[in-house]
């Protein structure tokens, strides 16, 4: 997470606001088009090598087989729109280069899906470390020869390869991958399909606003914008790598023992509001401090959307965190619902909102989807019949985290309205009174702590009483 930030931070400050507008659009179409590769494989296979490791080669060698194919049908999308608009040049160059890397990315992702499903995360912190220290390396040798704009691209691809040249190599020393075609259709297509357009949407919720102000406002509204937007796609590294590091224990779990399975579910989630409370609290009451210390004084124009978008990171975590549920059980279908609902309300609402508020309206649209697939996943969690109900979730994961965060928002508060002023200095003040209050309401306690420890540091069986 702090490589990739000082990534994103390096880009933002080394290009004009008007190129990482263009660096950022170039991003979201990409990446957005080639979303349709992950198919929800990566979660499939997980779950699935989880409890049957003695079919693990066949289980990653199908997967791999069939990311490959929708990379290819991704690419032809890709020239296709490309070519109708019109892009050209260094754009063209550009565009091309980030499609490449999005093979090698989807490729990468399937080793590294493998790595967290036999719980070797070590393995997948060695791909990490390299990759980011490779990335790193490049890039800032971008800045500093003065390349510019499409070496950013190509620094990219490189440090991908480099990436899957390190997976590959690992691999072959724990799995000898082969491909049975009946278990491609039963897992991958029948299995992930509806998975896999539910992740296609929920990724492309952000990407909605990017798209839409490039052609409505330009290039600058989408730097504002994506200043903010990059802030909590840093922030949701933080849920994804804990959801992930969890799939496999509790795929296992979901079938020995369902008491324990809710159990540790009922845990997890109070643990991500209190840290995402947090977290809002922090980008609400002191966006230009962070916007700052990120970006520098040229980015401050985007203050009103990290505004905004604070509250998002509630839902950035918890969202993951329920979807993680509906992966474990077989209930892809409740991803689907809830994203296709919350990327319905992404288009709506940036269309109605671009138009007068510019990056605001974006800002406010994409909160607003986030919200909807909450409340959506929400109501079909409550009606899985596993014992939650929205008093159940309220009192036991959300009621003490909520009561600090209240109480610190008021402080806060009181503090800028008397004094007008944020600094460092007052950000961490804000964080260690939230800290403090959490731990005075029995917010957290360390049974919850030492699960989390146990399962992202320890092989052995997490205690889950």
């Amino acid at each position: 997470m702090l490589a990739m930030a000082f990534v994103v931070v390096g880009i933002a400050r080394y290009l004009s606001v008007a190129d990482f507008g263009q660096y950022s659009f170039i991003v979201a179409l990409i990446t957005g088009i080639m979303t349709i590769t992950h198919f929800g494989l990566q979660q499939i296979m997980i779950r699935e090598i989880a409890v049957d490791r003695e079919n693990a080669g066949t289980h990653l060698g199908n997967a791999l087989l069939t990311r490959s194919v929708m990379l290819v049908v991704g690419a032809i999308c890709i020239l296709i729109i490309l070519k109708v608009m019109d892009f050209r040049g260094v754009v063209l160059l550009a565009a091309l280069v980030a499609m490449l890397s999005e093979f090698l990315v989807g490729i990468s992702a399937l080793s590294k899906a493998f790595f967290q499903a036999i719980e070797r995360m070590e393995l997948e912190t060695i791909v990490a470390a390299v990759f980011y220290a490779t990335l790193l390396i490049f890039i800032y040798t971008v800045f500093w020869l003065k390349l510019g704009f499409l070496w950013i691209f190509i620094a990219i691809f490189a440090a991908n390869l480099v990436q899957l040249i390190v997976n590959v190599l690992l691999l072959r020393g724990f799995v000898r991958i082969s491909f049975n075609p009946s278990g491609i259709f039963q897992f991958f297509f029948a299995d992930s399909f509806l998975l896999g357009i539910g992740i296609l949407m929920r990724l492309n919720i952000p990407r909605v606003g990017t798209l839409m102000l490039k052609f409505i406002k330009g290039e600058t509204a989408v730097a504002y914008f994506q200043a903010s937007q990059s802030i909590l796609t840093l922030v949701e590294t933080l849920p994804v790598a804990i959801t992930i590091a969890f799939l496999p224990f509790l795929a296992r779990l979901s079938r020995s023992d369902e008491g324990a399975f809710v159990g540790v579910y009922e845990k997890m989630f109070k643990i991500f509001i209190a840290i995402s409370l947090g977290i809002s609290l922090c980008l609400f009451f002191y966006p230009r401090v962070v916007l700052t210390l990120i970006y520098g004084e040229k980015y401050i124009a985007s203050i009103p959307a990290l505004r905004i978008m604070s509250v998002m990171a509630v839902f950035l975590f918890i969202n993951l965190l329920i979807s993680s549920m509906f992966v474990v059980l077989g209930k892809q279908r409740h991803i689907l619902v809830s994203a296709f609902l919350a990327i319905l309300v992404s288009l709506t609402g940036s269309f109605l909102t671009i138009g007068k508020y510019g990056f605001r309206g974006a800002a406010m649209a994409t909160t607003a989807a986030y919200m909807t697939y909450f409340l959506a996943a929400t109501y079909f969690l409550v009606n899985l019949n596993l014992g939650f109900t929205v008093m159940s979730i309220w009192k036991k994961s959300i009621q003490k985290p909520a009561a600090a965060a209240m109480v610190t928002a008021a402080l806060l508060g009181t503090h800028q309205y008397l004094f007008r002023s944020e600094s460092v200095l007052v950000l961490l003040a804000g964080g260690a009174i939230y800290l403090c209050l959490l731990i005075l309401f029995k917010a957290v306690v360390a049974e919850e702590l030492f699960l989390i420890r146990d399962v992202l540091f320890r092989r052995n069986k997490p205690a889950v009483s």
